[in-house]
């Protein structure tokens, strides 16, 4: 029952019989993925200032200390998205819970745009660009590291979220 929540036993089963078998916003898992969510973004009200004054021209051969952490920290919010599309919701006034209709509600009401607007994965470019150096490429080619350094300002409108 991580992904449900104990139903009342007079509750009609009906809308199972519809494909009803997205995750209650509820659950033990949803409850568990806000309260990451939360923390991660705290944790992004705190750090995403100091390393946009500290770190914003940084090498990108060597990248920011902080890149584990926003690697783990974006790699969650592309994992949330990816979960927002299995997530029960209210539609209409109406708690819908048949996956179709979900997907569509959440691609189209202009969260998931809003989504994926907040949550660019600047860190992987960052470190695939370090990768990209560890392989022997110079940081003196201009191969996009400017770009990198603008995405970077970007991290500020995660707390949006």
């Amino acid at each position: 029952r991580l992904f449900t929540i104990p139903r009342d036993p007079s509750e009609s089963t009906a809308i199972d019989e519809f494909g009803g078998h997205a995750i209650h916003p509820q659950s033990p898992i949803s409850l568990f993925m806000a309260l990451v969510s939360g923390i991660l973004l705290i944790f992004t009200v705190f750090v995403s200032p100091f390393e946009l004054a500290f770190y914003w021209n940084v090498d990108p051969c060597v990248g920011a200390p902080t890149l584990t952490a926003n690697l783990v920290v974006d790699a969650f919010f592309m994992f949330e998205i990816l979960l927002n599309f299995f997530t029960a919701r209210y539609i209409g006034g109406q708690y819908e819970r048949r996956i179709p209709r979900v997907i569509k509600d959440y691609a189209t009401s202009g969260h998931l745009l809003f989504d994926l607007s907040t949550s660019v994965p600047v860190s992987w470019i960052e470190y695939a660009e370090m990768q990209h150096c560890n392989r022997g490429a110079s940081a003196d080619v201009d191969d996009g590291s400017d770009i990198v350094g603008v995405l970077r300002a970007l991290r500020i409108v995660k707390p949006l979220r």
